[in-house]
Formats: structure tokens, C-alpha cells, sequence
């Protein structure tokens, strides 16, 4: 397979392989002991990642959160049990400056479905970091009956959030 014909692909071609990839992981899942536990519990963890490349002419690197260094900015999501290996469930390559937020709902609910397809019937958990911490992707989660487990950012309004808790819950006791 020639490096040419891999990027004249597009965005649909790219959806169209994960539609692929995502049924191709629900039906080794079944034939395989690939996901051991998956009827009790499941992580889906979901981050992004950087990878410096060197060139000009690497597709896909751009300038964006490093100053002066170019790199490709995918999504990836991957699908664990307490007794098995990760494995990637969804990919999605994205603009160097572009927000971790962005699209962010959109992949999470399609990691969900291919953990779902992958076999995990049982409790679903969504691990991700502050930048993932949004309505929709929280949105997402309950759609797809998962828990999640998300950082949240230390802003100023989560700070005075924890300040009127603290307050509340030092008022209630009793001396």
C-alpha cells in the first residue's frame, strides 16, 4: 500500500475504516478472549497525545500547542478491563490548534459504541482529563448509560464552587 494512496483518503473515507474497524473489534471480541470481564466492568479511557515529527512535508503536523514544533494531534480512546490489555477502540486526527473539546462529544459517544460492540455490557466507565470536562461529553456518557470519571480544571468559578462547599459542609457540624 503506497504512502500516496493512503493521503488522498478523506474525512468520510477515514469514518467509513473506523465503521470498519469498530465492527471488525465487536466480532473478534466475541470469538476471542480479547476483553476478558467485560459483562462486569469496563475503563474506556479517552485523551490526546503529541508526537513531534521533523519535515516539512509530514500530512497532518501542524504548529499549534508547542511553540516552534510541529506535531500531529490525534484523539485516542482505548478500551481496558481490570484483567486485559488496552485496546485502541477509536482514533481521530485533529488540527494542531485545535481544542481538545472540539468534537470531543461526538468521539466519546462513538468510543462508547464500539465498547459496547466490543462486548461491555456490564459498568462502562469513561476516564478523561480536565480538557474533556464539557456538558456534551458528560451529556454523552448518560446517553450511553456510562459513568464517568472526568478531571475538572481548577477555574475561578470551580474554585468558588469548592469554597461555598467547604463552607456548607463546616457550618453543618456540630461542635
Amino acid at each position: 500500500m503506497s504512502v500516496a494512496f493512503l493521503r488522498s483518503f478523506t474525512h468520510g473515507h477515514a469514518l467509513q475504516l473506523h465503521a470498519v474497524h469498530r465492527r471488525f473489534l465487536g466480532a473478534l471480541a466475541t470469538h476471542t478472549p480479547l476483553l476478558p470481564g467485560t459483562s462486569e466492568k469496563a475503563f474506556i479511557d479517552v485523551g490526546s497525545t503529541h508526537k513531534r515529527v521533523y519535515g516539512r512535508t509530514k500530512q497532518g503536523a501542524e504548529y499549534g500547542r508547542f511553540k516552534g514544533i510541529r506535531t500531529p494531534h490525534p484523539l485516542l480512546a482505548t478500551i481496558c478491563t481490570p484483567t486485559s490489555r488496552p485496546l485502541i477502540a477509536t482514533v481521530r486526527m485533529r488540527r494542531g490548534k485545535a481544542a481538545y473539546s472540539r468534537g470531543a462529544p461526538k468521539f466519546v459517544s462513538e468510543a462508547l459504541a464500539t465498547a459496547h460492540e466490543a462486548g461491555c455490557t456490564g459498568l462502562r466507565i469513561l476516564c478523561a482529563d480536565s480538557q474533556f470536562c464539557n456538558a456534551g461529553v458528560i451529556a454523552a456518557c448518560r446517553r450511553a448509560g456510562a459513568h464517568f470519571s472526568i478531571t475538572c480544571g481548577m477555574n475561578p468559578s470551580v474554585k468558588r464552587a469548592r469554597r461555598r462547599r467547604r463552607h456548607h459542609n463546616n457550618s453543618r457540624r456540630i461542635p
